[in-house]
C-alpha cells in the first residue's frame, strides 16, 4: 500500500546508494540514503525534515536530477514521489561500466622442470 492508502502497481528494488537532494527554499544540498528506488518514487534515509508535499530535487546517478514531493515522513526515512518516471535500473548501475570485462588474465601453470621437487621419503 502507499502512502495514501492506494495499492501499489510498480515493482522496487531494493538499493543501498547516495543522492544528492535540494529541497525547496534552500540552496544547500542534502545528501541521502537510497533505500529503494521504482519508476514512481524512492524510499530515503535523510536528515532533513521537511512536511508532507514539500519540493524536492534529487541527482540520482545515470538518470541526473529528478523532480518530486514528499510523499511521507518518518524520520529519519521519507517517500519521495517523483513528478515524472525513471529507470531504477539505470541508478543502480556505475557509470560507464563496460558490458563485459576487457581483459580476463589466463593462468598458465609452470613448467614441470621449473617446479621445486616434492618432499622425499626418508
Amino acid at each position: 500500500m502507499s502512502a495514501d492508502g492506494a495499492p501499489r502497481h510498480e515493482s522496487r528494488d531494493n538499493i543501498f546508494l547516495s543522492a544528492e537532494l535540494t529541497f525547496e527554499g534552500t540552496t544547500e544540498t542534502v545528501t541521502a540514503r537510497i533505500r529503494n528506488i521504482s519508476a514512481g518514487g524512492m524510499m530515503i534515509d535523510c536528515p532533513a525534515n521537511f512536511p508532507i508535499g514539500h519540493k524536492v530535487t534529487a541527482k540520482l546517478r545515470n538518470v541526473g536530477e529528478v523532480a518530486g514531493r514528499i510523499a511521507w515522513s518518518v524520520v529519519p526515512r521519507m517517500g519521495i514521489a517523483f513528478d515524472g518516471e525513471v529507470d531504477p535500473k539505470k541508478v543502480r548501475y556505475a557509470p560507464d561500466a563496460p558490458a563485459v570485462p576487457v581483459f580476463v588474465p589466463s593462468y598458465v601453470k609452470e613448467a614441470a622442470a621449473t617446479r621445486r621437487p616434492g618432499l622425499g621419503r626418508v
